[in-house]
């Protein structure tokens, strides 16, 4: 009767015993699946953080880029000006007035278009010199 007495009341505390260790067990699981979780979204993270920073890299070098091409374009559209100038100065002086005419000389006008022509053509060779960056 004794020994039954026992059984009786171990087999409550064994089932409480077990619940627990049930409950631990659950715990447990839940627990790693968490952490697995907590791995994979840190390591998203850090790919999303690395994509960004080279996205940000390649925009600057972009910018870069576009600015150096601005400030050649500049160059050049200036170069094309300043040949505009000298060939249209260049036309003007084949085709004097007869009053220039009379006040100049050949000798003098064919200087000085000689002078433009070589501006004209120092400018154009130097702007045409100039390599854009890839």
């Amino acid at each position: 009767w004794v020994l039954n007495k026992e059984k009786i009341n171990q087999t409550p505390l064994q089932k409480e015993k077990d619940q627990n260790h049930m409950q631990l067990h659950a715990k447990l699981e839940k627990l790693e699946i968490l952490e697995k979780e907590c791995f994979r979204l840190s390591t998203t993270q850090r790919t999303a953080e690395d994509k960004i920073k080279q996205l940000e890299e390649k925009l600057r070098e972009e910018e870069h880029q576009r600015k150096l091409i601005q400030d050649k374009a500049a160059q050049l559209q200036t170069g094309l000006e300043i040949n505009r100038i000298l060939t249209s100065s260049v036309s003007s002086q084949n085709e004097p007035t007869k009053k220039s005419r009379k006040k100049k000389t050949a000798k003098v006008t064919c200087k000085f278009v000689i002078c433009r022509v070589i501006m004209s053509l120092t400018c154009l060779s130097y702007f045409c010199s100039i390599s854009f960056v890839e």
